[in-house]
């Protein structure tokens, strides 16, 4: 993956340099062009203009053959180069042998006039044929091949010498006992292992550095000494060539280094993991355990990893390709690659900062607005204020929807002033927010209308006793979104909004502030009971049991009349909806020993055949002393 990315930084940046590189080339075609003057392979000098039907290049390839060829003589003697002026030009010429005509246009190219450049030519020439002929002698040749052979004995003993010393290094460093782990007040900073990997890492740096500077040192000085590479200005290019391989070499290091810490942090992070973490808890509830944590941990550690071999290809890269000429022009782009953005943010920064004071004043404007109404609803939820038809417990729900509506004002108002506001990215990001809602979300937004709407209604509240659709519970909460209740069985229920609003609401909590919640149930008695009996085993039985209301008094409906039974309906009061399912329970026991105790029978009669000798289904704790089944009796008529 590493190799992939800086691969395409590399084509990148050439294929950028290729199309600049173009463009530099068709912008310099207008310039003139210089042809040089060389002699033994040296520039001596540059002719641009154009003589008669001579071009400057072939002025150039002229002058230059001439120059070697007089300079090869052994009666060669510079200083009897002279210059013959006339009043439009001047000829330079070394006895009977013209070398090279001055004229104005080349004295124009260097600003200066006829006279003057002719002589600076004249003595540039001497010079530099004094020097090249007496440095191919072969008396200065010897002399000069003795010093660099030398010199190389030299590099070859310090070279070894050099193997000798980091040898006998290496095997120090190699022995783990010199190295013991870092601390601080018993907490460990740096092992000891790692100290020795980065000593090894730094030594042989070290070595290669001291042996690459020797071989450079050798080889500048070799081809300013040798006559036949004198001629070649090796100096600047091997020190580009150096410069390349400490870079490379600096490069390799930062990236071994970062390697061997990298590795470092995730062994000190897996010792940590069971004595310095501890899961992010919020209410009791484990947001991010420690197994979490230690992932989100590593997770960032290969990031930062990643980033910084990134960081130190990019600048590894660049610098190599502004060392040459012929690869700046792609060095100079990868730097816009990077400075641009930066430009772009700083820019953008400076010009924010403006708008950081029209935002300061809208949120202090809009904070101290927020702050009056929560105060005004505050009020009315005390009960300090009052408006007819506004119920007190209406006023935080009503707080809440004006402070989103403020908030979502005060964010449209604010947005024009954020930086990059209209710039594509925040356009497409509203697009995308809006297809979301529209497309994804009209499920929540008709819950959220129907918790408003419920708001408003005051159907119930929180611990009231309600029955939605087919579930009884208590409720324990409502928000804009759901209703929760919990049932009889302690099982907590969600129930949308909207299925909330869409549907039937039985509230039993809200009529015990006034008389109280009827509880009913029935049963049905054979005719052979008196009515009257009934009704008064009846309300017997609600009076004594629990949570039931002495006033309003219980009382009896009899609801149907059948063909064998009468049904009647016990009507009693509560004050407790609560505990309706335990009453409920009570009140049935209780009928049932008051009946019992009265000899009644709860049952529904079907007759089909005669009863007599049956026994009676009242249990033996309420039966008469004595009680015998009647005998069943059968009458004869003639």
């Amino acid at each position: 993956m590493k190799a992939f990315i800086l691969l395409f930084f590399i084509l990148m940046a050439i294929a950028q340099g290729l199309s600049t590189s173009n463009i530099a080339s068709e912008t310099d075609s207008s310039s003139p062009t210089g042809y040089p003057v060389t002699l033994y392979g040296k520039k001596v000098l540059t002719i641009y203009a154009p003589l008669g039907v001579f071009s400057a290049q072939q002025r150039a390839e002229q002058i230059t053959n001439t120059l070697n060829e007089i300079s090869k003589k052994n009666d060669f003697d510079p200083s009897h180069l002279i210059v013959m002026c006339k009043s439009s030009d001047c000829l330079i010429r070394y006895g009977t042998t013209s070398i090279m005509a001055v004229t104005a246009d080349d004295a124009n190219y260097s600003h200066k006039d006829l006279r003057e450049f002719s002589d600076q030519t004249v003595t540039l020439l001497q010079d530099r044929l004094q020097n090249e002929h007496a440095s191919h002698k072969i008396e200065y040749i010897f002399r000069q091949v003795g010093i660099v052979a030398g010199m190389l004995v030299a590099l070859v003993a310090f070279l070894f010498l050099l193997e000798k010393i980091f040898s006998y290094l290496y095997k120090r460093v190699g022995s783990s006992s010199l190295f013991k782990t870092l601390t601080f007040r018993k907490f460990e900073i740096i092992h000891g292992e790692t100290l020795r990997s980065l000593t090894i890492t730094i030594t042989k740096f070290t070595r290669i550095s001291l042996g690459l500077l020797s071989i450079y040192y050798f080889m500048v000085t070799s081809f300013t000494l040798l006559p036949w590479t004198q001629e070649f200005d090796a100096k600047p290019l091997l020190q580009k060539v150096m410069w390349a391989i400490f870079s490379t070499l600096i490069a390799l290091f930062l990236i071994r280094s970062s390697s061997i810490l990298h590795i470092t942090l995730l062994r000190k992070l897996m010792e940590l993991k069971k004595t310095f973490f501890k899961p992010i808890e919020l209410g009791g509830l484990i947001i991010i355990s420690v197994q979490k944590e230690m992932e989100l941990l590593t997770l960032m550690a290969k990031v930062v990893m990643f980033t910084f071999v990134i960081f130190v290809a990019y600048s590894y890269i660049t610098f190599l390709f502004s060392l040459f000429d012929f690869t700046k022009t792609w060095a100079d782009t990868l730097i816009t690659y990077v400075m641009t953005p930066i430009k772009v943010v700083i820019s953008a920064i400076i010009a924010f900062i403006p708008n950081i004071f029209y935002i300061f004043i809208i949120v202090y404007v809009f904070r101290y607005l927020l702050k009056m109404v929560h105060y005004f609803f505050s009020e009315i939820d005390n009960g300090n204020l009052k408006f007819e038809g506004f119920y007190h417990e209406l006023a935080l729900p009503t707080y809440g929807v004006i402070r989103v509506m403020i908030i979502i004002f005060a964010a449209i108002v604010i947005f024009p002033y954020l930086p990059g506001s209209n710039s594509p990215f925040f356009q497409g990001i509203s697009i995308f927010m809006g297809l979301l809602l529209s497309m994804g979300s009209s499920s929540a937004i008709a819950n959220i209308v129907a918790g408003i709407v419920l708001i408003y209604m005051r159907p119930f509240k929180i611990g009231d006793r309600v029955k939605i659709a087919d579930t009884i519970g208590d409720v324990v909460e409502k928000n804009f979104l759901v209703t929760r209740i919990r049932t009889i069985k302690n099982a907590d229920i969600t129930i949308p909004n909207s299925l909330v609003l869409g549907g039937h609401i039985i509230n039993y909590s809200s009529s015990t502030k006034d008389a109280g919640l009827i509880l009913n149930t029935t049963v049905t008695i054979g005719y052979d009971v008196p009515w009257k009996d009934v009704h008064a085993l009846l309300i017997n039985a609600a009076k004594v049991t629990d949570d039931i209301l002495q006033q309003p008094a219980p009382f009896v409906l009899q609801t149907s009349l059948d063909d064998f039974y009468v049904s009647y309906e016990l009507n009693a009061y509560t004050d407790k909806p609560g505990k309706m399912a335990r009453t409920y329970s009570d009140l049935h026991s209780a009928i049932q020993d008051r009946f019992n105790e009265a000899g009644v029978e709860i049952m529904s009669p079907h007759y089909g055949t005669l009863r007599d000798g049956n026994e009676t289904t009242i249990p033996a704790s309420y039966r008469p002393q004595g009680y015998t089944p009647p005998p069943f009796g059968v009458q004869l008529k003639n």
